[in-house]
């Protein structure tokens, strides 16, 4: 993906580069509104994204998966522009990760001292998955490319998400030799988080199917960054103990 996003770059003859990612729907004054502020001077401009859905299923989605504010951090591909000496200094979109090589090229713009500019009406309407099985290998991709972004503290609060997570099922397996009301009780917590993620949905929409399709989405999206973070770093783990 890296390979490709740089081989279009470098065969432009542009010296400004507005960019977006397949699967988004353009507003139609998004090029107009995103490239304004690399006219007056700035080096990176950010744009904003929202979802679009044709379903109950995508509705939700759009709910948990696209930021409420834009920020530099939430910053996307889907989204952005930029002047060609940028790719150049930072040496472009990293080619050698299989995911996540746009998050790494973020990473690089905030570091890199540029002038940054968040335009909110420059905006793309991103396709949200269709189904669970889209939805879990999206995240399943994301939580493998996280290994990328590990040691970037604008994105530990993913890898905190995954320490949360392996430290529940480690109480649970512990009660289940120590304590079984202590294992009830950790048992009773997911149920309770459900119906609060719920209780949160219906607050938000008014929808009574956030009952259902929030908590499940929720479930699916961080039990797919779990499992391609696990995957992956047993993948690796040969190589770093250079078997």
């Amino acid at each position: 993906r890296g390979k490709g996003r740089n081989i279009a770059i470098n065969k432009s003859s542009s010296e400004v580069i507005a960019f977006t990612d397949g699967g988004c729907y353009l507003h139609r004054k998004w090029l107009e509104r995103i490239l304004k502020p690399i006219g007056k001077g700035y080096d990176v401009a950010v744009g904003y994204y929202k979802p679009w859905y044709t379903n109950g299923f995508q509705f939700f989605c759009g709910l948990i998966m696209v930021p409420k504010k834009l920020d530099i951090v939430r910053m996307s591909s889907r989204s952005l522009a930029f002047k060609k000496k940028v790719w150049k200094e930072t040496g472009g979109y990293d080619e050698r990760v299989e995911v996540g090589e746009d998050t790494i090229f973020h990473y690089k713009l905030i570091k890199g001292g540029y002038k940054l500019k968040v335009v909110k009406n420059a905006v793309v309407y991103w396709q949200m998955p269709k189904g669970v099985k889209e939805l879990f290998k999206k995240f399943y991709k994301y939580g493998a490319g996280y290994w990328q972004t590990i040691r970037m503290k604008e994105f530990r609060k993913f890898l905190y998400l995954i320490v949360g997570i392996y430290g529940y099922f480690l109480l649970l397996l512990m009660a289940f030799f120590i304590s079984p009301l202590m294992e009830l009780g950790l048992l009773v917590f997911i149920p309770f988080l459900f119906f609060t993620l719920g209780v949160r949905s219906f607050l938000l929409t008014k929808k009574i199917s956030g009952f259902f399709y929030y908590p499940m989405i929720w479930f699916t999206k961080n039990l797919a960054i779990v499992t391609g973070f696990t995957v992956k770093g047993i993948n690796l783990l040969p190589k770093s103990l250079g078997i």
